[in-house]
């Protein structure tokens, strides 16, 4: 994976490491965000990400309006 400088996620070498990213619980747990600009869609950090770290993500303000995505996660329930 490449990392700019302004922590955005440039490429990966295999692309299979997107599906180790998870939603997040809550938009407050999220350590990666994910964004829309120009039809492409961008993952960034937003916290401090260590080796190892389990990666969680949640979406920008400006995705959840342009793709009617609910604002929190939905919630399980028995």
């Amino acid at each position: 994976v490449s990392v700019s400088s302004d922590s955005t996620i440039v490429s990966s070498i295999n692309g299979s490491w997107i599906f180790h990213v998870n939603l997040a619980n809550s938009q407050t747990s999220q350590n990666i965000q994910i964004a829309c600009k120009d039809n492409f869609f961008f993952l960034y950090s937003i916290k401090d990400i260590k080796p190892g770290d389990e990666l969680f993500t949640w979406f920008s303000f400006d995705f959840l309006m342009k793709y009617n995505v609910p604002a929190t996660p939905a919630i399980e329930t028995n």
